[in-house]
């Protein structure tokens, strides 16, 4: 029941304060509010939190709150003095209404099954999450909540007494799941509900929105275009991309909400007018997708040039790319402009994310092409997921839906899009990181996860618009019976819709959703046999956050759980990032030499500097790639344990204070350290570690 109450507040998060925006500006299109409402929260939010940081005031559910308010007093303002305009639009048949409901049905149906599988796989909204980013996404979450700092440039913070050095960090979402937290009493919680809302309602929904758009762009009528959105989610709540696998390879949630954001985002460019209205909230959404996750804009970027290329195939195309241009061109300058103190700080790391080197070596073209049409399972070897089989029933749906497209003569800009991303992803197996696909892929780390996971974007929509077609052309037929009225084949289109989508759902997805909450259950529930917070560290850090004095911090290494003693207790640690923070040298240096204190002043200095008074060690960590050191200080290309972290029972000046399993913690005798700087103590001759440097 906690589960529940909880997913309300975050969903209300993420849609309430977009939607206001929404009705203020005057947005009537049910598609838009639904479709554009999360990344538009998301983008109020960070000015909201800029704002707060600019008067001193901490960012929170009240400032958040009141901002929206008074967005919502300007929106009644600009109702009550806009002229009334009468409806000029025909009167929906009945069979239009149907068609809506059922496509909402499904769309709910699809966030009913999606909600299930990750409450089901996480176990709780308590369970702490195991993979990778996570260790960033919790921490940064928690310290938003705790202290109010929201701004980009007040985020990552590298040493969390202080505050400061900021480590730029796109944190769009994390704003949102610290209203949560404050709202549930933790962070984890407020975490995990966001993360579900967007993977099992954004997601669909998003999705939905865009399949609308697409069937109306193939000149289908209302109702059977709102069964085609609904169509589109139901496929898409199955995929193993984004959602599921971006979450579970690394815990890349921010890109997976960015994702999921996208074609309702790429909805609203496509069907805006050039008007300041549409205007506004098209570039408020783009930047709040922006300060989600940046690549946001390239993702969104190169599907509208695609789409608009693709239109320039159909009648009239050539005026629509031209109001395209005009349109989407001043959504991009307000994007800009709001996006410009986040983006500022965010670029200054470019340098980071561009040059990562892909996760995968180069396949040959008939591999690649292949994972472009068969719709693969993804991941690492010796995962829940079974490499080697794809989602063979969204293929044929692909295909169908392909071949029924090219008969009926459009959507073009939909397959545009789609083979953009193809061609993208094909170039990118083919010579990782390398080839001229590196120009789009190195926003994504050269990740082919990442970059992958684009074609699904539009794999849900090309697949929904393939039995829809198919359905209208088998119906078409119906009324040539005398004893048929005329609209008995737009009913009947919709029923074998509909129930092609319950065959669909009731004989395909579940084995679907099986195989997802597998996924989430070994980074959540069943974290076997990754693990990075474990039974052990939770123990220590009951034990240890009690006895943590005002103004003390913990070494650790956060490629453990040491990070949850922030999280769940308030307790400083000096390593936030797993490989130390480039910005705070301090963070990196103990953790390659922390046990040479005795022979090394600085390392001394900066003991006592921070009042380190205790030490956090796991022994079992997750192995990871060392990519991205600070001053390649990790020699080898993956790394596991800390060095300087390694042989502590040898120093006489740190001492075992608790141990449980695998994790240890140590006390800090900082008046001894000084007083090696003295000179060693009588009768105490200085020690040599056996560190692995």
């Amino acid at each position: 029941m906690e589960s529940l109450w909880v997913l309300a507040i975050a969903t209300l998060v993420l849609f309430v304060p977009g939607a206001i925006v929404l009705l203020a500006a005057r947005v009537r299109r049910a598609s838009w509010i639904a479709g554009v409402a999360p990344p538009i929260s998301c983008g109020i939010a960070s000015l909201t939190a800029m704002g707060c940081a600019l008067i001193g005031v901490p960012f929170g559910p009240v400032p958040l709150c009141v901002v929206v308010g008074l967005v919502a007093l300007v929106g009644v303002g600009v109702w009550w003095r806009s002229p009334r305009e009468p409806s000029t639009g025909p009167r929906r048949r009945p069979v239009e209404l149907v068609g809506a409901v059922c496509g909402v049905v499904l769309v709910v149906g699809a966030i009913a099954a999606g909600t299930r599988s990750w409450l089901a796989g996480m176990g709780s909204l308590r369970t702490v999450p195991q993979e990778h980013d996570m260790v960033v996404h919790t921490t940064l979450t928690a310290f938003i909540e705790r202290t109010g700092r929201g701004a980009p440039w007040q985020l990552l913070p590298a040493d969390l007494l202080t505050g400061a050095p900021a480590q730029p960090y796109p944190a769009g979402l994390h704003l949102l799941s610290a209203i949560v937290a404050r709202c549930a009493g933790d962070a984890v919680v407020g975490l995990n509900a966001v993360a579900v809302v967007v993977c099992a309602v954004v997601w669909p929904v998003s999705v939905a929105t865009l399949g609308v758009m697409a069937a109306r762009r193939a000149r289908m009528g209302f109702g059977i275009a709102m069964v085609a959105g609904g169509m589109a989610a139901v496929v898409a709540i199955g995929l193993q991309q984004p959602m599921f696998l971006l979450n579970h390879v690394g815990g890349m949630l921010p890109n997976a909400t960015a994702l999921a954001m996208a074609p309702g985002i790429l909805t609203v460019l496509v069907t805006m007018a050039p008007a300041v209205g549409p205007v506004l909230v098209a570039g408020l959404a783009c930047a709040g997708a922006v300060a989600v996750h940046p690549s946001a804009g390239v993702t969104v970027g190169v599907s509208v040039v695609a789409w608009c290329a693709g239109e320039l195939f159909t009648r009239g195309g050539a005026g629509f790319a031209k109001d395209r241009v005009r349109a989407v061109g001043a959504a991009v300058v307000v994007a800009a402009v709001m996006s410009l103190p986040g983006l500022a700080a965010v670029l200054s790391q470019r340098a980071t994310v561009t040059t990562f080197p892909s996760e995968k070596p180069p396949e040959s073209v008939t591999q690649a092409m292949g994972r472009v049409f068969a719709v693969p399972y993804d991941g690492f070897p010796g995962d829940v997921v079974p490499l080697g089989s794809g989602q063979f029933a969204v293929m044929l749906l692909l295909l169908a839906g392909l071949v029924a497209i090219l008969v009926r003569g459009g959507p073009w800009g939909l397959v545009a899009a789609w083979g953009a991303w193809a061609v993208v992803v094909v170039a990118m197996y083919v010579s990782p990181g390398r080839g001229w696909e590196a120009g789009i892929t190195r926003y994504f780390y050269n990740a082919t996860f990442r970059i992958s996971s684009h074609l699904n974007l539009f794999v849900p929509v090309i697949a929904a618009l393939g039995v829809v077609f198919t359905a209208a052309v088998v119906a078409r037929r119906l009324p040539r019976l005398p004893s048929l009225r005329p609209s008995a084949g737009r009913w009947a289109a919709v029923g074998l819709v509909m129930v092609l989508a319950a065959v669909y759902g009731m004989a395909v997805l579940p084995g679907y959703l099986r195989i997802a909450q597998s996924t989430v259950a070994s980074r959540f529930s069943s974290p076997t046999p990754y693990v990075r917070v474990s039974p052990d560290d939770l123990a220590a850090i009951r034990w240890l956050a009690p006895r943590v004095l005002p103004g003390q911090r913990v070494l650790n290494s956060a490629n453990d759980g040491s990070t949850y003693l922030y999280v769940l207790g308030g307790v400083p640690v000096v390593n936030v990032l797993t490989l130390g923070a480039a910005a705070w040298p301090p963070s990196y240096a103990l953790l390659e030499d922390f046990n040479r204190y005795r022979t090394e002043s600085d390392i001394r200095r900066a003991l006592t500097d921070l009042d380190v008074a205790w030490i956090y060690v796991d022994t079992k960590t997750p192995t990871i790639s060392s990519a991205g050191a600070p001053e390649n200080w990790v020699s080898a290309p993956s790394f596991g344990l800390a060095p300087g972290l390694l042989n502590l029972e040898a120093l006489p000046e740190v001492r075992p204070a608790f141990r449980s399993g695998t994790v240890a913690v140590y006390s800090v005798d900082l008046n001894a350290i000084r007083a090696l700087d003295a000179g060693p103590p009588a009768g105490r001759p200085p020690v040599v570690v056996n560190s692995t440097r």
